[in-house]
């Protein structure tokens, strides 16, 4: 029983179905933060400090 759990510790991962799937949605994570995260965070910051008409007017 201890040898076959030392050999299976061993054994090799098997290919993924969808080979590079980590590196693209790492890829995609990336620029779904940059282009609208940052620019939505940005909008909510400044809007944070107006008031309500100046909000309604922005």
């Amino acid at each position: 029983m201890r040898e076959h759990g030392r050999n299976r510790r061993w054994r090799f991962r098997q290919p993924s179905v969808l080979p590079g799937f980590g590196l693209a949605l790492g890829v995609t994570l990336f620029w779904l933060v940059l282009i609208i995260l940052i620019p939505l965070s940005g909008l909510i910051w400044r809007s944070s400090s107006l008031g309500w008409s100046q909000f309604m007017t922005l």
